[in-house]
């Protein structure tokens, strides 16, 4: 009976953060669409290597910021242009904050993707 118990008390635990997921991420999602054409990478993975080392290198003024989360992947928010753009963002945190700073300005201008208007 414990264990039944603790099987059903973890999946709602697992279904209670799966279904939270989806909302944190929607309410702070900063991606933004960049071409890679003018970085020097030759491929997305390439861009987004590039993009990834801005993002951890960078040094805020603000000195109560801290490395949030950055991210990556081929192709625009359909899903076409995989081999020309990325999605990408880059946020830090402040002290004591919950909502991200983005970032991307610098990081896009550090990595040399240039954001799609």
């Amino acid at each position: 009976m414990k264990f039944a118990t603790s099987l059903v008390v973890s999946a709602l635990v697992a279904v209670g953060v799966v279904s939270a997921a989806p909302e944190l991420q929607k309410r702070y999602d900063e991606r933004q669409v960049y071409t890679f054409a003018n970085s020097g990478a030759k491929t997305a993975a390439e861009a987004c290597d590039k993009w990834r080392c801005a993002c951890v290198n960078y040094v805020p003024k603000d000195s109560s910021l801290r490395f949030g989360y950055t991210l990556c992947r081929p192709g625009d928010t359909s899903g076409k242009n995989m081999d020309t753009e990325v999605q990408a963002y880059c946020t830090f945190v402040k002290d004591g904050q919950r909502a991200p700073v983005n970032v991307n300005k610098h990081t896009a201008a550090n990595s040399g993707l240039t954001l799609v208007q």
